[in-house]
């Protein structure tokens, strides 16, 4: 055959479940593209990627019209089912304890024989006129040359093919990724492999049961599961592709459970050691292949690229397979690969780099993740710990991610375009963040302490017999359902995993009291419960505090007495180290709790928020006069008096992302607390940043933290006319230059009446809580000077601030690097909500803010003063206040 020349708009090597699903898709929604696909083999056979999620579905039927298709040759899942057994492997099926459905889920999930799904994809797509070429192989050498600006090359035994862009999903062997050397051998932390094989002739498990066990589950199939038969440290699948073949395999951690399977024979001796999975294969079953994987995880460096290719299904991505979560990652890259190529033939290229790198920083979280929450596998072993676990990841799942999918990955597009600007590192950083803070870091850190209890109390294996726990009621939740197929509500997503965090940890907690002998009181757990999951509230510290008689928590008029009922409030932990969040149960005011105790709640957590007490703008003032009389105010032309003799100030103008920074460190009137209120929140984005600058202090490197705490710094500015006579009012000139030596300034007023001054000040001082706190305004001041516009009224460019050291030498590069990187990953968001009020130790909590769309409604309101009791943190001179 002689060797031929192709050109194409799209080459797609791989023709399996993640290229061929690409193909179509771009064939349905951009319909004028060439586009080829290439496979080496002629025909399919079984593969892994037999269970699918209902995310995946959504994308088979809506996005690419297969609905009918699915339903008409593939079985519908009957979700995901467990089975616990006990130590010595001896339970029968039907005495292990299971977790999963009694009934069918609205939203339907199939199980694929990927021999035939894959044939049937090709078939379909050369019905819609997708070239696709069987048999092409890629050479393993020199056979791609990547040109983003001329197009691509692609040598194969077939002949040369020219395209504009490049998708590689042909597997773990991926000729690009090898190529640009995108995946090295990296088990990522989760050192698991895993065996399988296809069986048939395999008993079904609704045989094995008697007629309570089938009732339990309504007398639906089990067999229709994607069953789970758990163990510590490994666990197998079992997966119907059809009524009489089976899956099923085995994963296992090798740090925890190497296993003694090394081929097909072995593969066989370890299944029929354990007795539920011995009465399932029994004597008489058929091994129709086997397979496996020694290092599974899998993650490319990168998978998107502006250069115009992209790596799709396990040609970049592969974490676990606990979940079935990959088919819907493979929905989801290539939801983001159809969105480049658009974005690239729309000329916006531009747009087009802020999201290959927004997706980069995404996928690459979302690995992560994966691999965070499923890689435990000391948790998998116990009915009890890991049976509300994942629950409780069912419910996340069914709320946030699948109504995400559901909304075509809208979110993450809107994200990607305003933030994709962003350094990959920071976007990475700021995404890992959330992932920190999000409501699955929580459950899993509850879920290792559960177990640890339950080891310390022999207890681990205490629920593994004869229980039975509904998984249905955690994924069809009313609230839950009825987002689906609608537009995304992130308030109603929020309600509904505050529910599945009470929920989730309730069921912990009681569990842990049945074990340990203890009576469980819901009004107690009620009572001491933090519904704030950021807060890091452990297990432990729920038990101790229902024990307590009453909360410590003062009112203005006496104790609150331990009746939730009577409780106008709640006391959480905002963040884990620092901050507290106090919210109103219904009909209190600020009024009703006392100031003192309000203030050593702020001197010890650093930060105060106050929630869903009604307050206005008015009500703003009166609650900071409720503290002090004498407000500093800003003199900022960015900032706006509310009105003339008010010391009520917008926050800085503008809509850019501000760092984390201590309000007016750079002057000597810098206060020492500030109040802001939010009077209304913005819809997307403008949250404002937090950090902790005594914890921050020892996140910095010990040359860092030496060269900080031993040298000053010194800031020069100018401020304008109104600017400086907001801080020395009814002050003339000769009067504010001998004040000047008595705050620590040194200055001149120029030609046009602005006055230049520099002021020395220490990054680290002791703060409010008597501890040393980096808090100072060194990363925000670089910020500025890199985007001088963002800070100043329009068409004033004049550099009004700078910073160096005492001696007038600057900063290095790098000091300002590890700076900036730990305050990325020190921050922490405040969601706003209209009405919300913060209180801030300036002494040691920075500030900053995110950024938000132009045009979007965001009114934030501040107010600043000096310690009220007169016990300051900082010596500072007596500043020009108002009272207001």
């Amino acid at each position: 055959m002689d060797r031929q020349i192709s050109q194409c708009d799209v080459l797609i090597v791989g023709a399996g479940m993640a290229g061929s699903c690409l193909a179509r898709q771009l064939r349905r929604q951009q319909p004028n593209l060439t586009i080829i696909n290439i496979d080496k083999r002629t025909s399919f056979s079984y593969w892994i990627g037999e269970s699918t999620v209902e995310a995946w579905e959504d994308y088979m039927t809506r996005t690419l019209g297969l609905g009918d298709f699915l339903a008409e040759n593939f079985p519908e899942k009957h979700g995901l089912r467990m089975f616990f057994d006990c130590p010595d492997k001896s339970l029968t099926l039907s005495e292990m304890s299971e977790f999963g459905r009694s009934a069918h889920h609205p939203v339907p999930a199939r199980h694929l024989d990927r021999s035939r799904f894959d044939q049937a994809m090709v078939d379909l797509n050369r019905a819609d006129g997708v070239d696709v070429r069987l048999g092409v192989a890629i050479p393993s050498n020199g056979a791609i040359t990547i040109d983003g600006e001329r197009g691509h090359t692609v040598e194969t035994d077939r002949g040369t093919i020219r395209c504009r862009w490049l998708i590689d999903a042909s597997g773990r062997n991926a000729p690009l990724a090898r190529t640009l050397s995108l995946v090295s051998v990296d088990d990522h932390g989760h050192r698991s492999a895993s065996y399988w094989g296809r069986f048939r002739g395999c008993r079904k498990l609704d045989e094995l049961g008697d007629d309570s066990w089938r009732e339990r589950v309504n007398g639906t199939r089990r067999y229709l599961s994607t069953n789970h038969f758990l163990y510590r440290g490994y666990w197998f699948w079992m997966i119907s592709l059809s009524e009489d073949v089976v899956s099923i395999g085995v994963e296992f951690n090798r740090e925890v459970s190497d296993l003694p399977v090394r081929g097909r024979a072995d593969f066989l001796s370890f299944l029929r050691s354990h007795t539920c999975l011995a009465e399932i294969v029994g004597d008489g079953a058929e091994m129709l292949d086997f397979c496996g994987y020694v290092d599974l995880p899998r993650r490319a460096r990168q998978l998107f690229s502006p250069d115009r290719w992209a790596l799709a299904g396990m040609a970049g991505f592969f974490a676990d397979v606990m979940g079935s979560g990959t088919s819907r990652i493979y929905s989801e890259v290539n939801r983001m690969i159809g969105r480049l190529i658009e974005t690239d033939r729309a000329g916006d290229q531009a747009r087009l780099h802020r999201e290959a790198a927004y997706f980069n920083a995404h996928v690459r979280t979302t690995h992560r993740g994966f691999l965070r929450f499923l890689s435990d596998y000391e948790l998998y072993g116990s009915f009890d710990v890991f049976s509300p676990y994942f629950s409780a990841g069912l419910a996340i799942y069914f709320n946030t991610h699948l109504p995400s999918d559901m909304a075509d990955l809208a979110s993450v597009f809107r994200a990607a375009d305003e933030l994709g600007g962003l350094p990959e590192a920071e976007l990475e950083n700021r995404l890992n963040g959330k992932l920190e803070d999000s409501l699955r870091s929580a459950t899993y850190r509850l879920a290792a302490e559960f177990r640890a209890r339950l080891d310390s109390a022999g207890a681990y294996y205490d629920g593994n017999r004869g229980r039975y726990r509904d998984s249905l009621p955690w994924e069809n939740r009313p609230d839950i359902a009825a987002k689906w197929h609608k537009p995304r509500s992130l308030e109603a997503e929020r309600a509904a995993d505050r529910l599945t965090y009470e929920t989730y940890v309730k069921t912990l907690v009681e569990r842990l009291c049945e074990i340990e002998g203890r009576e469980f009181d819901e009004d107690s757990f009620r009572r001491v419960f933090e519904p704030c999951w950021t807060s890091r509230q452990t297990l432990r510290e729920v038990l101790d505090k229902m024990a307590l008689p009453r909360p410590d928590v003062p009112a203005r008029n006496g104790q609150l007495g331990s009746n939730r009922a009577a409780r106008p409030f709640t006391v959480g932990k905002l963040f884990d180290q620092f901050g507290s969040l106090i919210e109103s149960t219904g009909g209190s005011t600020i009024d009703d709790i006392d100031p003192g105790w309000i203030m050593e709640e702020l001197t010890a957590r650093g930060v105060v928020l106050f929630r869903g007490f009604g307050l206005d703008i008015n009500g703003f003032a009166e609650q900071t006069r409720r503290f002090i009389r004498d407000f500093i105010v800003h003199g900022a032309e960015v900032r706006h008096r509310v009105s003339e003799h008010s010391a009520t100030q917008t926050v800085t103008g503008g809509n850019n992302a501000i760092c984390l920074h201590r309000e007016l460190h750079f002057s000597p009137f810098s206060p020492q607390i500030l109040w802001f209120y939010c009077e209304t929140a913005p819809r997307r984005g403008g949250q404002t940043t937090v950090g902790d600058g005594v914890s921050f202090l020892d996140r910095l490197s010990r040359k860092a933290r030496g060269e900080l705490e031993r040298r000053r710094l010194k800031y020069s500015n100018v401020w304008s006319l109104s600017t400086w006579q907001s801080y020395f009012p009814d002050r003339s000139r000769e009067e504010v230059m001998r004040m000047l030596p008595e705050l620590g300034m040194s200055g001149r007023f120029e030609e046009d009446l602005s006055l230049s001054f520099e002021y020395l000040a220490s990054a680290v001082a002791l703060s409010r809580c008597k501890r040393p706190a980096f808090a100072n305004s060194i990363d925000v001041h670089r910020q500025y000077l890199q985007n001088v516009g963002a800070f100043q009224p329009a068409g004033d460019d004049r550099v009004r601030h700078g910073i160096a050291w005492e001696d007038g030498s600057p900063l290095s590069d790098d000091l300002f690097d590890e700076i900036h990187r730990i305050g990325l990953e020190h921050e922490r968001e405040v969601d706003w909500r209209d009405g919300d009020l913060i209180m801030v130790d300036n002494t040691r909590i920075m500030h900053g803010r995110r950024a938000f769309p132009e045009g979007e409604d965001r009114r934030v309101y501040l107010r600043m003063a000096m310690w009220p009791d007169g016990e300051r943190a900082e010596k500072k001179p007596r500043l020009p206040t108002i009272r207001g």
